[in-house]
């Protein structure tokens, strides 16, 4: 069972991560780091609702065969 910290540095460690991405410098390979940030939460990936719309794309973009979004940051 994970601890309430850990739990909740994890959980402000998405909503930084996420404010960061969200910035006005945006750059194209964001997309890929936040898939990669949210499928690696161990609570699910669509568990926050700042996942919802990336991880959403990934199954759509799979679903049409392209291949799966790569993090260079």
């Amino acid at each position: 069972m994970i601890s309430p910290t850990v739990r909740a540095l994890f959980c402000a460690f998405v909503l930084l991560s996420s404010y960061c991405i969200s910035s006005s410098h945006a750059q194209a390979d964001d997309w890929g780091c936040q898939v990669l940030l949210c499928l690696s939460n161990p609570g699910g990936p669509m568990q926050f609702a700042e996942c919802v719309p990336p991880v959403q794309r990934l199954w759509n973009e799979l679903a049409r065969g392209r291949p799966f979004p790569t993090c260079s940051g």
